[in-house]
């Protein structure tokens, strides 16, 4: 391996959460037992209910999680370890993840990870350190997450009290008037669409704009998949916001956002990437930051909040 590309692939282990804290040494020893890896598009990198004798680092392209139906319901980006939690506890696979797009993968086995902290204690301990930290700050973020959405869900629940209380009222007036009841309540949905925010989604993956538009119902759901079509769709249909994906094709996303600032300059843009990508945009100019995979209620008072700002 040249001395450039291994030097990148101990920075790249360096930003892993379960590499924390660990030495130079540390890293450059857990990159000693790594194999290189590419995966095609669509090819499975594990399967759910089989041993977890592989723990994976994504550095290059997009994995997927799937459901038993073969849905893809989560996407993964770089940098981003795998398969970790039952490598480590010895768990079957809980989930199957493939490749969305040719995907560079390094590769752990059990075996020589094993290996690595028997022969290592303050290997062993510090990962293991990394692994509760981990767990605990899931565990604060999904308490913080089940109270942020169940306050959610009561506004949602009085908020639709009330509009059902005004579509009540509403189809009383335009029954009043003599329209028919299925007459007057498809021209109160048409017009309760024409009023919804228009958000534009750019992704060149179209299940990735299919699992967001399924968190978007509330809104009018306009979709590209590639910068040129987003500024044609900009131009014509004038969305209220725009939520684009960093890994387009043909036009990258701090591309696309420099056309968008140039043309529509008091255009919201949210972007979507990968947790290390998301450290290196804070220096673009987009108006909120979402991180895969993506959390549908923050997604959603990002959104409102982005929509009130503006």
């Amino acid at each position: 391996m040249a001395v450039t590309a291994r030097k990148d692939l101990v920075d790249v282990l360096k930003k892993i959460p379960l590499f924390k804290d660990l030495s130079l040494p540390d890293i450059r020893r857990i990159l000693g037992i790594c194999a290189s890896r590419t995966f095609e598009q669509e090819e499975r990198i594990c399967v759910g209910g089989l041993p977890s004798n592989e723990m994976y680092i994504l550095i290059g392209g997009e994995l997927a999680i799937l459901t038993v139906e073969g849905m893809r319901v989560a996407m993964i980006v770089p940098v981003t370890t795998v398969g970790e939690m039952g490598f480590i506890t010895g768990q079957p696979r809980s989930a199957t993840v493939e490749a969305v797009k040719n995907s560079n993968v390094l590769v752990i086995q059990k075996e020589d990870f094993d290996s690595l902290i028997k022969s290592s204690s303050h290997i062993k301990t510090q990962i293991y350190q990394n692994i509760i930290g981990s767990l605990s700050d899931k565990l604060v973020k999904d308490n913080i997450r089940i109270r942020d959405y169940t306050i959610e869900i009561k506004r949602y629940d009085n908020r639709f009290e009330e509009q059902s209380r005004k579509f009540a009222m509403a189809l009383e007036l335009l029954e009043e008037k003599g329209l028919e009841r299925s007459t007057a309540e498809a021209l109160i949905d048409a017009r309760l669409r024409e009023n919804a925010a228009r958000i534009l989604l750019v992704d060149g993956e179209a299940d990735s704009r299919t699992l967001l538009k399924s968190y978007l119902y509330a809104y009018q759901v306009l979709e590209a998949s590639n910068g040129k079509d987003a500024l044609t769709l900009t131009f014509e249909q004038e969305p209220d916001l725009v939520i684009l994906d960093m890994g387009q094709p043909e036009m990258d996303g701090p591309t696309l956002l420099d056309h968008l600032r140039d043309l529509f300059p008091l255009l919201p843009v949210l972007a979507t990437s990968g947790y290390a990508e998301i450290q290196e945009l804070q220096q673009y100019n987009f108006d909120g930051l979402i991180e895969k995979p993506v959390a549908p209620e923050q997604l959603i008072q990002l959104i409102e909040a982005t929509l009130n700002d503006h």
